[in-house]
């Protein structure tokens, strides 16, 4: 008889299948098709703790012990693959790149500012820049955080196979 079964054989079925197992736990792991056939076999695996606007908002409504929680659990699960990939040596192309996202107008950019102040609240490395080109782009100011380990899509496949 099996303590848990876990439905889902992407990404996130097999890490929490993985992780119970590693607990003690008996884990049945269910599957409709193949491992990693449907999101997880053709998403980038961008993980990252940069998810739209979301600290400023979680500021505002739950405070920031609340954004601060959100934010380490968010960088706590980026971290987490990485221990795990380098703990099963899986070779799954793991690099890790800074994460941007980007206003066009006047009151984007006032919500990246307020963004970016947010995740430095929170504790991330964030930070609101201005565009270094002496024209206006439509990408400018941009928040950018160092905290993201995007795989890509052939590379979390075998990662989920391994």
């Amino acid at each position: 008889m099996n303590d848990v079964t876990v439905v889902g054989g992407g990404v996130a079925g097999l890490s929490c299948a993985w992780e119970l197992t590693r607990a003690g736990r008996r884990v049945a792991l269910l599957e409709a098709d193949r491992i990693a056939a449907g999101v997880t076999g053709y998403t980038t695996a961008k993980l990252s703790s940069l998810h739209t606007l979301v600290y400023e908002r979680l500021r505002r409504t739950r405070g920031a012990d609340g954004a601060r929680a959100y934010a380490q659990s968010q960088q706590g699960a980026v971290e987490r693959v990485a221990e795990i990939a380098e703990l099963l040596d899986i070779e799954c192309e793991l690099e890790r790149f800074p994460a941007f996202t980007f206003g066009r107008d006047p009151v984007g950019a006032d919500r990246l500012r307020a963004e970016a102040a947010a995740a430095k609240g929170a504790g991330l490395a964030a930070s609101c820049q201005e565009p270094s080109s002496p024209h206006r782009t439509s990408s400018s100011p941009r928040t950018t955080r160092s905290s993201t380990v995007p795989c890509s899509s052939p590379g979390s496949r075998r990662a989920a196979n391994s």
